[in-house]
Order: structure tokens, then C-alpha cells, then sequence
């Protein structure tokens, strides 16, 4: 509008400079929305759907994988939780010669035992057979219980984020849900996975970790209305000169879009070691806001 001088006749027909910012704001607040609704469902879904075909191609089989070796809690943690198989049967989803070593700091605290696995669908957890845990009493002496019956979440001591091992639908893999990347889950599970975290004494700078990563999704939804807030003002300024030229302009989007996306990650990573991530997390689209706002109260109509 402005390279064609149509601005400067829609102003003079009487419509002020925020009238005509209104729909392209609506516009940005509907992006803003969809943006959110992707990062919230959409996002999450797709990328464990991508995660899981990959781990499908990785370890393509048609019966049955031997040798298995699965790290079942968060790599960050202190206690460390590992399962081994002598195979997998991918037909009967069925895992043999089960071995459970849970360890911290490298000493070994319990072990368990089990012939067989069954993979319960309706309660989306592993049943173990025929087995008997080994545990380190306070005396110092290793103590032995047998079971009939008992499941993987129990035997780990998993509860909460990272409790299950799940079939996909093919199934030719074994997949951990107890995934340390936030992008593959909502909001509701990463509000688990902190609680989780904070239950388990994880430092502040790992737990503000994954608080950031919330803030971040939405400020990178809103991020689309500040450029509108910017862009608009800085694009009817009267000291245009060539700047309409595509070169100038392309100049000008790549400017704003790379000055904001440095500050909002240097502030993210600010954020981890302070006591108020939320804070630091939401500070480049603050600055962003009141920048805009500065610029649209100052454009002459």
C-alpha cells in the first residue's frame, strides 16, 4: 500500500492508520490461536508419530528382536533404571528372560527377575510372570522375593512420567514413553513431568529447563502479533526513501525476525538459572510489545 501510495490516498479518504491496523490484528490473533492450538495438540502428536516411525525404520523386524536394551526413566536423573530381554516377540508381544537393574550413583540397589512378559493393552502396562526381586536390605544383606504375577511400572519404581513401555501398532519396536524432549508432549504432561522432577530433587537450572520450554511455546504463538505491531508503523514512516524496494524490505523482515529470535533465546537461556524463568522467558515479547506500541502511537495518520 504504501510503494503503490495507496496509503497516502486511504488517509486522506479519512481512515486513520489504526483503523486499517485492526484486521491485519485480527488476523494475527487468529494465527496467534492456530499457533497455539498446534503446539498444544497438534505438534506433540505429529512429532511422536515421527519418533516412533523412525524408531520403527531403525529396528525394522518381523518377528522378533533379540537382545534388547532399554533405558526406562530420564537420563538427567541421578537413579538409574535399565531393562534387558532376550527377545522380543513382536507378534505375541511377548518379552523373555526379563532382567529390571535399578542403580544410583553406580551401586546397584534392586534387581529383578521375570521368564516372561505380557503386554496388557487395556491397562497399557507390562505384566511380568514368574520372577523374584533381589534387594540390599539396611543390614547390608541381599534379600530375595518371589512373585507370580507384577508389572514393569511397580518393579522399576516408576510412577507418573516415565512408568510405560509401549507397543506402536505395527509393532516392530519397543518405544519409551518416558521421552526427556518436551516437544512431544501437551501442556497437561509437561506440568506432570515438572511435578515429577520436583518430587525426584532435580536442580533448579533442569527443572527451569523445561518450565522455559512452556513459556516458549506461547511466546513464539504471540510472536506473530508483535511483528504486525512493528512491521505496520515501521512500514508508513515518512524516512521510507528506497526502503520500499523489495531488497529494502526483505532487508528489514530478516532484520527484525533475526534481532528478535537472538534475544529470545539468549533471555530462554537467562531464564534457566534464575528464580523466575517465566519472567525471562517472557521478556523479548514484552520489550517486543511496548517497542510496538511506542511506534503505532507515534505514526502520523
Amino acid at each position: 500500500l504504501c510503494r503503490e501510495q495507496e496509503y497516502t490516498a486511504i488517509v486522506v479518504g479519512g481512515m486513520s492508520f489504526r483503523r486499517m491496523l485492526l484486521p491485519l490484528a485480527v488476523f494475527a490473533s487468529i494465527t496467534l490461536c492456530m499457533a497455539a492450538w498446534v503446539q498444544e495438540y497438534l505438534g506433540p502428536k505429529a512429532q511422536m508419530v515421527y519418533y516412533a516411525k523412525k524408531l520403527s525404520l531403525q529396528n525394522k523386524s518381523d518377528a522378533e528382536v533379540r537382545e534388547l536394551h532399554l533405558r526406562l526413566n530420564d537420563f538427567n536423573s541421578r537413579r538409574r533404571v535399565a531393562m534387558t530381554a532376550e527377545s522380543l516377540d513382536t507378534k505375541s508381544r511377548t518379552l523373555t528372560g526379563l532382567s529390571i537393574v535399578v542403580s544410583e550413583d553406580g551401586q546397584k540397589l534392586y534387581e529383578t527377575w521375570a521368564q516372561r512378559a505380557l503386554w496388557m493393552p487395556e491397562i497399557k502396562h507390562w505384566r511380568l510372570l514368574n520372577g523374584y526381586t533381589q534387594m540390599r536390605g539396611k543390614d547390608g544383606l541381599w534379600r530375595t522375593v518371589n512373585f507370580a504375577e507384577s508389572e514393569v511400572s511397580r518393579e522399576a519404581g516408576l510412577r507418573g512420567y516415565g512408568s510405560e513401555i509401549v507397543f506402536e501398532s505395527e509393532p516392530n519396536t519397543v518405544e519409551l514413553v518416558s521421552t526427556d524432549k518436551p516437544d512431544y508432549l501437551t501442556y497437561g504432561a509437561i506440568r506432570e513431568r515438572i511435578q515429577w522432577m520436583v518430587d525426584h530433587d532435580y536442580s533448579m537450572r533442569e527443572i527451569n529447563r523445561v518450565r522455559v520450554y512452556v513459556s516458549r511455546r506461547w511466546t513464539m504463538a504471540t510472536s506473530c502479533l508483535l511483528f504486525v505491531l512493528v512491521g505496520a508503523p515501521l512500514a508508513v514512516r515518512p524516512e521510507r526513501g528506497a526502503m520500499y524496494k523489495m531488497g529494502g524490505v526483505l532487508a528489514l523482515a530478516i532484520a527484525l525476525i533475526l534481532a528478535y529470535y537472538i534475544c529470545w533465546n539468549a533471555t530462554s537461556f537467562l531464564g534457566e538459572g534464575s528464580r523466575y524463568p517465566w519472567a525471562w522467558a517472557w521478556s523479548s515479547n514484552v520489550a517486543a510489545l511496548c517497542f510496538g506500541l511506542y511506534l503505532c502511537a507515534h505514526v502520523r495518520d
